[in-house]
């Protein structure tokens, strides 16, 4: 089975349900003067072996925005839309069965000071 390309699924279905908001899977040059991002990134995942088409990744979610008020209010309607409404969705011929937060989003630390970074991993259950 081949791994599905989440993180292109995930920045297409997201540019189809927000506006204001940049998603993408690599931070663009100078990215902190288009203020939010929100960057997907494959971490890990496995397929199931007792269902032949399941793909299984692991995806950290990092948010930047520009102060911590916002940044938390993107985090909860990110979460929103993974956990309840893509759940159920077929995007691409991929089908999103469960999405589950392995860690909730949380203050990470970066470089340039005014900005702030939130990050949370989900597992996501994508079937083909």
């Amino acid at each position: 089975m081949a791994y599905v390309d989440v993180e292109k699924l995930l920045v297409g279905w997201f540019e189809t349900q927000t506006t204001g908001v940049r998603y993408c899977t690599e931070l663009p040059a100078k990215f902190e003067t288009g203020l939010p991002v929100v960057r997907f990134t494959r971490v890990s995942g496995s397929d199931d072996p007792d269902a032949v088409n399941l793909d299984v990744p692991i995806v950290d979610v990092d948010l930047f925005h520009t102060d911590l008020g916002s940044a938390m209010t993107l985090a909860l309607s990110t979460h929103n839309l993974l956990r309840k409404t893509l759940r159920g969705q077929t995007v691409n011929g991929q089908t999103v069965g469960r999405v589950g937060a392995a860690t909730s989003f949380r203050p990470l630390p970066w470089d340039n000071t005014m900005i702030r970074r939130l990050g949370a991993t989900y597992a996501l259950y994508i079937a083909s």
